[in-house]
């Protein structure tokens, strides 16, 4: 049984994140960051995986927008202060 495990929701929109289940009309892309510890001396395990994204808006732009975006929330891939993060490809 895993010590902690939860998931959040989070909407990458033009000016940055936004979090929660409800997705705000300018949203270009929605995330899922599923957390998982085994213990509480272990690293947390991050799996970002991306669950929408804006048909309106072209797959380049969304890339630009989260390359932008990505370390405001820990999104970036590999270890980082305690955690081990994956991140998925987007939609």
């Amino acid at each position: 049984m895993a010590y902690d495990r939860y998931t959040t929701v989070h909407h990458l929109t033009t000016d940055g994140w936004s979090h929660g289940e409800d997705r705000p009309a300018d949203a270009v892309e929605t995330w899922e960051c599923d957390v998982n510890q085994a213990s509480g001396w272990s690293d947390e395990d991050r799996d970002w995986t991306c669950t929408w994204a804006s048909p309106a808006v072209p797959r380049e732009e969304r890339d630009s927008i989260r390359k932008k975006h990505r370390e405001k929330i820990g999104m970036v891939a590999g270890r980082v202060s305690g955690c081990r993060v994956h991140v998925g490809e987007p939609i």
